[in-house]
């Protein structure tokens, strides 16, 4: 089960949710409309549309990842899937143009999975990331203190 023969443009939805699909690999670039790929069995999310002007569903798949996720969108629902708070930093990263957010059901996530204000979660993200880098600071200086010995 493939998408080898989508069109690279779509005028309005598009869906290729409830089929086994394990790649989103030959998906349309541009959707305007939703998008929705839910219940398959994905990992990530490349391959995957780098635009759609409307909602994007990927819920109940096994996403350990949101790489491929697209620049550009406004409601993404991601729940019942395996997600992490450092597979959200790609969020962060990626989109700020997000409104919405369904991470209900990942229960990797704690109390996150409840947040459905993307703002919200980007504050926390970005909370998260500077912690992060923090962290990663302190190992490299101690690793340069160690390699000075």
């Amino acid at each position: 089960k493939s998408l080898r023969v989508c069109p690279k443009k779509i005028g309005e939805n598009f869906s290729c949710s409830c089929n086994e699909l394990k790649t989103l690999k030959g998906c349309p670039e541009i959707i305007n409309g939703e998008f929705s790929c839910y219940k398959n069995k994905l990992i990530s999310l490349e391959g995957g549309p780098i635009e759609v002007e409307d909602s994007y569903y990927c819920d109940h798949n096994e996403l350990i990842s949101l790489k491929g996720f697209p620049k550009k969108n406004k409601d993404f629902d991601c729940n019942s899937n395996n997600l992490e708070i450092e597979n959200l930093l790609e969020l962060y990263y990626l989109n700020n143009n997000l409104k919405y957010i369904n991470l209900k059901n990942n229960e990797r996530l704690g109390k996150l999975q409840d947040i459905e204000n993307f703002t919200e979660l980007n504050q926390i993200l970005k909370v998260f990331n500077k912690k992060k880098e923090i962290k990663k600071n302190i190992n490299n200086k101690k690793t340069a203190k160690i390699n000075k010995i």
